[in-house]
């Protein structure tokens, strides 16, 4: 029972190199500005002076550009201005007019429902739209699998930590723009590797379990009737959540890929939904 497949990325090659250019420029700009400010201090060494006098040039411009390649190479390392791969061309191009048409509900060869919109997530058991998201509950991050049945809605938590260390490096990060992205991707980097390895670690192991004993095996799962669930939305101002009778559940990280499955799920069982499509 296989876990949901990592999507492929396309990225914006041009936001790339003009961002990075800018943020080389920025550096290196502020670099010689500090240069000439305090080249005469005596504390500033006397052959630094000389040399940087001599090959302004060379040291600040081939600074720059050595500087210009390594935060290219930063970003495409850790996806800046990238999206899931999507079957139109263009960064900004919206959904294909395909997709935007209703389509009728068909039958599997095992009897199953097919959900339109459902053949890019992928599927648990063999059968089910599984999604990988996190979600917020008791003021922890719990990253687990949405899976999507015709008698059940079901949250499978593989892992949880507290929202303040989820979210606090990135909240601190995004004070100083792409700069301060940048620098937080090479001190959590390893440390995100690491968790979405025990994640994929946890997620095999739970392979050999049927979706109820999966659900049992960490408190903050979820196993709900599609009755329970009274509406699904997603908002800029919002977020992405579901509500029951007598609690909201928001998503902190989901794939916006996978929301014709979710939206089709919602109306085959008659839930309110809005925003997903």
């Amino acid at each position: 029972m296989p876990g949901p497949i990592g999507l492929e990325k396309e990225r914006n090659h041009a936001a790339i190199w003009m961002t990075s250019l800018l943020i080389a420029g920025a550096l290196v700009g502020l670099a010689y500005l500090m240069f000439a400010s305090f080249e005469h201090d005596s504390w500033f060494p006397s052959e630094w002076r000389r040399f940087l006098n001599r090959n302004e040039v060379e040291a600040f411009g081939g600074g720059g550009l050595a500087l210009w390649i390594l935060i290219t190479m930063l970003m495409y390392a850790f996806g800046a201005f990238s999206r899931p791969a999507r079957d139109t061309s263009g960064w900004g191009s919206g959904p294909d007019e395909a997709s935007s048409q209703p389509r009728k509900l068909g039958r599997s060869t095992k009897g199953q429902t097919n959900l339109p919109g459902a053949s890019a997530v992928p599927m648990k058991e063999g059968r089910w739209p599984t999604i990988d998201v996190v979600m917020r509950r008791e003021r922890r991050a719990c990253t687990g699998d949405l899976v999507l049945t015709d008698r059940r809605f079901f949250f499978i938590c593989y892992r949880d930590e507290s929202m303040a260390k989820s979210t606090g490096g990135r909240a601190v990060a995004s004070q100083f723009g792409i700069i301060g992205a940048i620098i937080h991707a090479l001190v959590a980097g390893p440390g995100q590797k690491r968790k979405k390895q025990q994640t994929n670690e946890l997620r095999h192991e739970f392979a050999a379990l049927s979706l109820e004993e999966q659900v049992n095996r960490n408190q903050y799962s979820l196993s709900l009737l599609p009755g329970d669930i009274k509406s699904f939305s997603s908002s800029t101002l919002s977020g992405t959540r579901f509500e029951t009778a007598d609690q909201k559940y928001q998503f902190t990280s989901i794939d916006k890929s996978s929301f014709p499955a979710i939206k089709s799920w919602c109306d085959q069982q008659g839930i309110e939904n809005k925003g997903l499509g």
